[in-house]
């Protein structure tokens, strides 16, 4: 038994009646509409992106202890050369290091690091 035919069963079954020749027919014609979307391999939208995250630069010494703690921990003898936070407290940390390699790292506002970007 098809899923066509298993949902007009169900639907007869519901109402405990037969469904009359109308109503089956408009049935069926929803079920190949949804049938047809959902197996609809190309459509004319594109994929939903996630809206650019906007940094507003903040000054070094705004930058949390757990950040700052961070950075210190986990690259030593780095420098912080501009510092950006969003909206959701993530810090944006430019790093240029010991060996003048340029990094940017991604931090929470709790030191969390998420993301780092090591640029050679």
């Amino acid at each position: 038994m098809n899923a066509q035919a298993k949902d007009l069963k169900s639907v007869s079954q519901d109402k405990n009646t037969v469904p009359d020749k109308e109503n089956v027919t408009e049935r069926k014609q929803d079920l190949s509409t949804k049938k047809t979307t959902e197996l609809s391999p190309a459509t004319n939208q594109q994929p939903v992106k996630a809206a650019p995250q906007v940094y507003q630069k903040v000054e070094h010494s705004k930058v949390p202890a757990p950040v700052q703690q961070e950075i210190a921990k986990k690259h030593k003898g780095s420098k912080i050369s501009t510092a950006s936070v969003n909206s959701a407290g993530i810090y944006k940390v430019e790093l240029i290091g010991a060996d003048k390699t340029q990094r940017t790292i991604y931090v929470d506002k709790n030191g969390k690091e998420i993301k780092d970007d090591l640029k050679q």
